[in-house]
């Protein structure tokens, strides 16, 4: 049975001097799973203690370290859908301004102030096989692409544990965790290429600038799943471009078959 995605968008168009200035934001409903639109929206933990899983489906997602545990964790995400949408609405990449990806996050372990860094990812991984809580196949600490065999035979690994990445999107200090929005910047640089595909779009990796599980206090975070009940608190993309031309109209825009993103 095919499963379909549906994804929450938010549409805002604002006549400006200059053209128009618009935004489009991206969030998983959560209640139907990905088809054609490739995980989109979909965030996965992945952690060196327990490298063979990615935690896709659970409710809670960590980021940061854990003396405790001598665990690092890591997110990843993508959403690769939004350059067709722009592109079907005609949006080119020259007008685009930025993107900002944002996490809802609930707890910590620890109250100090934390900075966490948001990288571009360099290598196409796979998602995860819903159905329980801790996937045992595809994108984990050692393996971004698993064939699905048994055994693992034919999986394809990351070409550092932990993930490929090397540009730096955005640096954050979080400063409270309890109960808010964080977000990183994506440069106009990252996301025009995306649009233009001079750039492969294989999400971000966000991680804690310092991961030394050898200190004496946990500093990671908890941040709301793509599986979360609360669809609004979900992980989020969100797009910015100031249209040089005359006013227009956003979606709606089809992604694949069966999927339909728009107002």
């Amino acid at each position: 049975m095919k499963r379909i995605l549906l994804l929450l968008a938010v549409f805002v168009l604002v006549p400006q001097v200059e053209g128009w200035a618009g935004s489009q934001t991206f969030q998983h409903d959560g209640v139907n799973d990905y088809n054609n639109c490739e995980d989109d929206g979909y965030k996965y933990t992945i952690n060196n203690a327990d490298s063979m899983r990615n935690y896709g489906a659970g409710a809670v997602s960590d980021v940061g370290t854990d003396v405790s545990g001598e665990a690092i964790y890591r997110q990843i995400v993508r959403f690769p859908s939004f350059s067709q949408v722009l592109d079907d609405s005609g949006v080119t990449a020259a007008e685009i301004d930025s993107g900002e990806v944002e996490f809802y996050f609930y707890g910590e372990s620890d109250a100090a102030d934390t900075e966490y860094v948001a990288y571009q990812v360099d290598n196409l991984w796979e998602h995860g096989v819903q159905g329980t809580a801790q996937y045992d196949s595809n994108v984990c600490w050692i393996y971004r692409k698993d064939s699905l065999e048994a055994g693992r035979t034919g999986d394809t690994a990351w070409g550092t544990p932990g993930g490929d990445y090397t540009t730096v999107c955005d640096t954050v200090e979080i400063t409270s965790a309890t109960g808010e929005w964080w977000g990183w910047k994506i440069p106009k640089t990252v996301c025009s290429s995306w649009v233009a595909d001079s750039l492969q779009n294989y999400g971000i990796i966000l991680k804690s600038l310092e991961e030394d599980t050898t200190g004496a206090t946990s500093t990671y975070k908890y941040a709301r799943s793509s599986h979360y009940v609360t669809t609004g608190e979900r992980p989020r993309f969100t797009v910015y471009w100031t249209h040089s031309g005359t006013a227009m109209t956003i979606g709606p825009a089809t992604i694949g078959t069966g999927v339909t993103i728009g107002p």
